[in-house]
């Protein structure tokens, strides 16, 4: 604020721009002034807890209507995530403060925040991630040698990666780290099928994903050529069931019967007379399952019958099949309703034929057991507060807070059953600071004063203390005994005692009535209807359209009465009473 003339001392003052009352001195904070000279002087200063709205500044001593003033517009303070004196929307180093906004290589970083200040560097490339960016760094990738020499010259052969060991296989002056084509072939290293080999032509014998030129394999089976029984049959195994030297993927009669493998029932077991019990194709020679069930002779548990889960839950070494008590809880499976459950309580509570042993949805509800949240109650809700597991319906503490929702007498003994507020060491819990019976942690009022801790926080008035000034009048509408008086203390202008502001409003009657909401009037400080009505849709009410066209509050009041003539027929029953005018014949 720059004003002449103005003594050196005895500081400024702020009045409202409107009113020209004066604010509270603590609002107004400033220094010594800053600069003097002739008959002007200038003052630095800050204001706080204002409400939006315009102010004068002039000082102190002086009348509010002098000319010596500066109007300000006291607006919402805008974000300053470092605490300087600029905003983030012109601080030119948002998260590190800096006052005097210093920016020596004027590429709008600040010097504090900049990882080149001399040096400018808008994107702040720093591949290493060291303190220096890559515009003033000497090694940008840390790898130990420098991007250039001492002649000014490239020294790094992958200045932006790291390569210590500067490996150069096809000697093109890029390191293989950052060669796309470290053999020099013209094929990039990313399709060359011998990346390390040049070879330019791909050639690939065995269609595998080395080359030729690096391939020791040719039919890619692992075993290398020189010591391989089937050259080009791939047989990593190497197996040579009849020992001729001639692996069994190349050999036409593995196990030397003198049949042809394809038509050898057991091509790997010599076995000429090609029996087979079962008529599986598979001879009984190399058959593990004689009776085609699917489970080796030794270990079937059912060999006569078809077994082939070998299920047996009760351990009595007889599969299910063969079996007439499969849980061998003295129960015939026919009659059983856990048939591989052994339960002889039969309980189920569902009544579904299922019993409980075996039944997923045991309350049947729809709800598996192993989400349900009460599994042995049914048709209740879900719902589990304290995510135990436990739904709330059958859970004695819902927000397991270690005290029980309700006591012996069935009352509720949580004052927030669904809000944990457990009993502490210090002596903090179950608190209820306006003793209405709801504790703290989910009382939506405190403090009891009837404005609710939301409003409070917005207001700036204390959620806790129902009198924040201590003025005898409490900040909500209801008394809070031996404190304060209701009457809600918030200021003028924000219409604090309506109860229908934002609810739904109409004014005018028939085609005039317009809908709308109820708003604040600031100037009045009362609620009114946010709306005018509708201008009529005709000068009187004359067309029969069921419509007040003239909004005089009647319909079709204009409309003449209509007469007529008329013959007509009909049977019926009924009665009912009217008035009109009219000629006419009838029968009925």
């Amino acid at each position: 604020v720059v004003g002449a003339p103005a003594p050196t001392t005895g500081g400024l003052r702020v009045v409202d721009a409107g009113t020209r009352a004066p604010t509270d001195a603590r609002q107004l904070t400033h220094a010594a002034p800053r600069a003097a000279a002739a008959q002007q002087i200038t003052w630095q200063f800050k204001l706080r807890d204002l409400r939006v709205g315009r102010y004068r500044v002039f000082a102190a001593g002086r009348s509010a209507a002098t000319t010596y003033h500066q109007t300000l517009d006291f607006c919402a303070t805008p974000a300053n995530t470092d605490g300087d004196l600029f905003g983030d929307d012109v601080d030119n180093c948002v998260r590190v403060a800096n006052n005097n906004q210093a920016d020596v290589d004027a590429d709008g970083l600040g010097d504090v925040c900049d990882n080149c200040p001399t040096t400018p560097n808008g994107d702040q490339a720093n591949t290493d991630r060291d303190a220096a960016g890559d515009a003033c760094d000497g090694d940008d990738d840390n790898d130990g040698v420098n991007d250039v020499g001492a002649n000014g010259a490239p020294l790094d052969n992958c200045p932006l990666l790291a390569n210590a060991d500067q490996r150069d296989l096809d000697g093109d002056g890029r390191g293989d780290v950052c060669d796309d084509d470290d053999d020099g072939d013209g094929v990039a290293d990313a399709t060359d099928n011998c990346p390390r080999f040049a070879n330019a032509s791909q050639d690939n014998a065995d269609g595998d994903l080395a080359g030729d030129a690096c391939d020791t394999d040719d039919d890619n089976d692992g075993v290398a050529d020189a010591a391989d029984n089937c050259l080009l049959v791939r047989n990593g195994d190497q197996r040579d069931t009849d020992r001729d030297g001639a692996g069994d993927a190349c050999d036409g009669d593995d196990d030397a019967d003198g049949l042809p493998d394809d038509a050898d029932n057991c091509p790997q077991t010599a076995n000429v007379a090609q029996e087979d019990f079962d008529a599986d194709g598979l001879g009984d020679a190399c058959d593990p399952d004689s009776d085609g069930d699917g489970v080796a002779d030794g270990v079937d548990n059912c060999l006569f019958l078809t077994a082939a889960d070998q299920g047996d839950p009760d351990g009595d070494g007889r599969g299910n099949p063969c079996d007439d008590d499969d849980d061998g809880d003295a129960l015939a499976d026919t009659q059983d309703n856990c048939a591989l459950v052994a339960n002889v309580d039969q309980r189920d509570q569902d009544g579904d034929g299922t019993g409980d042993a075996c039944d997923a949805d045991v309350d049947g509800d729809g709800v598996a057991d192993v989400v349900d949240t009460c599994p042995l109650l049914g048709g209740v809700a879900q719902t589990d507060t304290d995510g135990d597991r436990r739904g709330d319906a059958c859970d004695d503490d819902d927000d397991d807070d270690g005290v029980a929702d309700v006591d012996g007498d069935g009352v509720p003994f949580d004052n927030c059953p669904l809000v944990a507020n457990a009993p502490t060491v210090d002596g903090g819990a179950q608190d209820d600071l306006d003793g209405d019976g709801t504790g703290d942690a989910c009382d939506t009022d405190v403090d009891g004063d009837g404005l609710d801790n939301r409003a409070e926080a917005a207001l700036g008035t204390d959620p806790r203390d129902p009198d924040s000034d201590d003025d005898g009048l409490c900040d909500g509408p209801d008394d809070v005994v031996d404190r304060c008086v209701g009457g809600d203390d918030r200021p003028l202008g924000d219409c604090a005692n309506a109860t229908n502001e934002d609810l739904p409003c109409s004014v005018g009657v028939g085609a005039c009535r317009a809908e709308a909401t109820f708003v604040c009037d600031v100037p009045s400080d009362t609620v009114v209807c946010n709306a005018a009505p509708l201008p009529p849709l005709a000068a009187d009410d004359g067309t029969d359209d069921d419509v007040d066209d003239d909004c005089d509050g009647l319909v079709d009041e204009d409309v003449p009465p209509v007469t007529g003539e008329g013959e007509g027929e009909g049977e019926g029953e009924g009665e009912g009473e009217g008035e009109g005018e009219g000629e006419g014949e009838g029968e009925g």
